[in-house]
Protein backbone atom coordinates (compact mmCIF):
# COMPACT_ATOMS: atom_id res chain seq x y z
CA UNK A 1 0.00 0.00 0.00
CA UNK A 2 1.30 3.41 -0.89
CA UNK A 3 1.42 6.21 1.78
CA UNK A 4 1.90 10.16 1.59
CA UNK A 5 4.08 11.24 4.26
CA UNK A 6 1.76 14.26 4.33
CA UNK A 7 -0.94 11.84 6.23
CA UNK A 8 -4.02 9.91 5.00
CA UNK A 9 -7.63 11.38 5.89
CA UNK A 10 -8.94 14.85 6.07
CA UNK A 11 -7.01 17.34 5.23
CA UNK A 12 -7.39 21.21 6.24
CA UNK A 13 -4.83 23.37 4.40
CA UNK A 14 -4.31 27.05 5.22
CA UNK A 15 -2.12 28.56 1.79
CA UNK A 16 -2.13 32.85 2.22
CA UNK A 17 0.53 33.38 -0.36
CA UNK A 18 3.52 31.77 -1.07
CA UNK A 19 3.74 29.66 2.13
CA UNK A 20 1.42 26.88 3.61
CA UNK A 21 0.53 24.67 6.30
CA UNK A 22 -1.81 21.71 6.70
CA UNK A 23 -3.02 19.31 8.59
CA UNK A 24 -4.77 15.51 8.35
CA UNK A 25 -6.71 13.16 10.59
CA UNK A 26 -7.99 9.87 9.72
CA UNK A 27 -9.63 7.81 11.24
CA UNK A 28 -11.02 3.93 10.88
CA UNK A 29 -12.32 1.42 13.19
CA UNK A 30 -15.15 -0.81 13.50
CA UNK A 31 -15.72 -3.72 16.01
CA UNK A 32 -12.22 -5.43 16.36
CA UNK A 33 -9.56 -2.89 14.17
CA UNK A 34 -8.49 0.53 14.49
CA UNK A 35 -5.98 2.66 12.04
CA UNK A 36 -5.25 6.13 12.92
CA UNK A 37 -3.40 8.81 10.91
CA UNK A 38 -2.19 12.06 11.20
CA UNK A 39 -0.04 14.55 10.01
CA UNK A 40 1.37 17.58 9.26
CA UNK A 41 3.04 19.59 6.29
CA UNK A 42 4.51 23.09 5.74
CA UNK A 43 4.99 23.98 1.74
CA UNK A 44 6.49 26.75 -0.16
CA UNK A 45 5.46 28.17 -3.58
CA UNK A 46 8.55 28.29 -5.95
CA UNK A 47 6.52 28.78 -8.84
CA UNK A 48 2.94 29.87 -10.28
CA UNK A 49 0.92 30.22 -13.21
CA UNK A 50 -3.03 30.10 -13.85
CA UNK A 51 -2.99 26.23 -14.33
CA UNK A 52 0.33 24.91 -12.78
CA UNK A 53 2.37 25.26 -9.09
CA UNK A 54 5.19 24.11 -8.29
CA UNK A 55 6.70 23.88 -4.64
CA UNK A 56 9.06 22.38 -2.10
CA UNK A 57 7.22 20.35 1.32
CA UNK A 58 8.57 19.07 4.04
CA UNK A 59 6.01 16.52 5.81
CA UNK A 60 5.66 14.48 8.60
CA UNK A 61 2.87 12.01 9.63
CA UNK A 62 2.35 8.99 12.36
CA UNK A 63 0.04 5.69 11.78
CA UNK A 64 -1.01 3.77 14.38
CA UNK A 65 -2.79 0.39 13.30
CA UNK A 66 -4.31 -2.22 15.47
CA UNK A 67 -5.67 -4.56 13.16
CA UNK A 68 -7.21 -8.06 13.93
CA UNK A 69 -4.51 -10.51 12.31
CA UNK A 70 -5.19 -14.21 13.82
CA UNK A 71 -1.79 -15.16 12.97
CA UNK A 72 0.25 -12.52 14.83
CA UNK A 73 0.33 -11.96 18.70
CA UNK A 74 1.78 -8.34 18.22
CA UNK A 75 -1.04 -6.44 16.05
CA UNK A 76 -0.01 -2.63 16.95
CA UNK A 77 1.82 -1.48 14.47
CA UNK A 78 3.24 2.67 15.22
CA UNK A 79 4.98 4.12 12.17
CA UNK A 80 6.34 7.57 11.45
CA UNK A 81 7.06 9.18 7.81
CA UNK A 82 9.19 12.03 7.14
CA UNK A 83 9.20 13.16 3.25
CA UNK A 84 10.98 16.39 1.96
CA UNK A 85 10.62 17.18 -1.91
CA UNK A 86 9.48 18.94 -5.04
CA UNK A 87 5.85 18.79 -5.77
CA UNK A 88 3.62 19.73 -8.83
CA UNK A 89 -0.04 20.49 -8.71
CA UNK A 90 -2.24 21.27 -12.40
CA UNK A 91 -5.60 23.02 -11.91
CA UNK A 92 -8.02 21.86 -14.59
CA UNK A 93 -10.95 23.66 -13.45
Amino acid sequence: MARMTTGIGLTYRYYPENWAGQITFGPYWDKRNLFVSTGAAVFKTLHRTKFTKLFLYNALSYNFSNMDEPESDDTAVHSFMYGIGPGFEIYLV
